[in-house]
């Protein structure tokens, strides 16, 4: 491809061709015959004598150079002697280690053992990002709640974070978001008391009975999904807003759509997200193999195009059509502040702790008991802030960057991340970008065929 068309793609599917241009959010289907242009002005091979040609040629230097609304703010200054003043108007607190599931593929062990954030750290936390909100000028503050267990199994600390939370944010002017990534176990009044207080909620359900009991059992062997399913129906019929988010396995790949279908009838929830399995933590051994990973992506394009016709929107996070500059907050101008239940900060909630493979990438920083804040490593956060994923990679000249972002930076190898290597979910992402696309430009045909109808 000639660099005067960067960023600009002509895919072959099948006999159908499609033009691909992601810094104009844009993807159209074309005939052959302009295929065949594109293809020849994209190689520098086409002489432009025609007026079709030149037209095309336009067409693609404006798509080529258009840029997508990025609305990503720093999170940092750099002071005079260059050094990097991290100033977070977020973070996102593991309270605990334990946890009243027993996920057979959980990367990080949940509820093997039972740690719990100190009080006085939780609190570090709170006002840390307020006082990096009030010197950054912000009017929220923002705390999300997920981690190396379920947020919810220390009740009390739980209960007394969140309040503590309302509190200095009360007292202190700002406005509170507060989020929670959890397995909606739970009983009645931490029901009532989760519904008034988070603005967001996600919650972990890998499918119905069947599947949620396989694959998330509970350490006595109790069902969980009776449960979950009388919480998320109570959610839905008071009005309360949540997601879902599931982990796809071998034994699951034709159950989606049976989970699309519950959370239509039975509650509110109108999005879901799939992710294939890792085999990694207490899921080391499973069997994710090529061939699974293929199946997945065709399970899940299934399920996306049934999900579009059924009014659900079905997610997976290696294929994102929202503008952003990284894959998440792990690195770039928004650094993540994950507080770990030692007090070790990450940016990223799947690295928990320095002996973790890529321990030494993500943890930048911890708790200062001497001084009851948080000393950051000035060296791991520069290399956080300045790290970017297609550096040294093919990931920069791929058509499905725009979608995936280097995808998440723990499915590299350490070696992979410091040079330039690729996702292991590579080939899944490039198989599903290829299908969203052709999906949502047929959608756009068809939305533009009905207004057309309409006038």
């Amino acid at each position: 491809m000639a660099s005067e068309f960067p960023n600009i793609f002509l895919l072959a599917v099948d006999d159908r061709h499609f033009l691909h241009a992601p810094l104009a959010e844009m993807t159209v289907e074309v005939d052959k015959a302009a295929a065949s242009t594109i293809d020849s002005i994209l190689n520098s091979e086409h002489q432009i004598h025609d007026s079709v040609a030149e037209g095309w040629r336009d067409f693609l230097r404006d798509a080529a150079v258009a840029k997508p609304t990025v609305s990503e703010k720093r999170n940092y200054h750099i002071d005079r002697s260059g050094q990097i003043d991290f100033q977070p108007t977020s973070a996102t607190l593991s309270l605990t280690t334990g946890c009243n599931l027993r996920c057979v593929y959980c990367h990080i062990h949940g509820g093997e053992d039972n740690r719990s954030m100190p009080i006085d750290v939780a609190r570090a936390v709170i006002s840390f990002v307020a006082d990096s909100a009030a010197r950054s000028c912000e009017d929220t503050i923002s705390f999300d709640f997920h981690g190396e267990g379920e947020p919810t199994f220390n009740w009390p600390l739980f209960k007394e974070v969140v309040e503590h939370a309302e509190s200095v944010a009360a007292d202190r002017g700002f406005k509170l978001n507060l989020g929670l990534q959890t397995n909606a176990l739970w009983n009645e009044t931490q029901r009532a008391f989760i519904c008034t207080k988070f603005d967001s909620i996600s919650v972990s359900l890998d499918g119905l009975d069947r599947v949620q009991h396989e694959q998330r059992p509970t350490p006595n062997g109790k069902p969980s999904f009776p449960t979950i399913r009388e919480n998320l129906i109570a959610m839905s019929e008071a009005g309360v807003p949540f997601g879902v988010r599931a982990t796809v396995m071998p034994n699951s790949l034709d159950q989606m759509e049976s989970l699309i279908d519950f959370l239509l009838e039975r509650t509110n929830a109108r999005s879901i997200g799939f992710e294939p399995v890792e085999p990694v933590g207490r899921g080391d051994g499973i069997n994710a193999d090529q061939d699974f990973k293929s199946a997945f992506a065709i399970r899940l394009l299934e399920a996306m195009s049934y999900g579009r016709k059924r009014g659900m929107e079905v997610e997976y996070s290696g294929c994102s059509h929202v503008a952003r500059n990284s894959f998440c907050g792990a690195t770039g101008d928004a650094i993540s502040m994950t507080v770990m239940a030692d007090g070790t900060v990450s940016s990223c909630y799947e690295v928990p702790s320095k002996e973790h493979r890529l321990g030494e990438f993500f943890i930048f920083g911890g708790f200062n008991p001497a001084t009851g804040t948080f000393d950051f490593d000035q060296n791991r956060l520069r290399r956080l802030v300045n790290y970017r994923s297609n550096d040294n990679s093919p990931c920069g000249s791929c058509f499905a960057h725009s979608s995936c972002k280097g995808d998440c930076l723990t499915r590299r190898s350490m070696d992979d991340l410091l040079n330039g290597g690729c996702s292991s979910r590579c080939s899944v992402n490039k198989t599903v970008a290829k299908g969203a696309m052709i999906l949502n430009a047929e959608a756009n045909l068809s939305k533009a065929l009905n207004e057309r109808e309409a006038q």
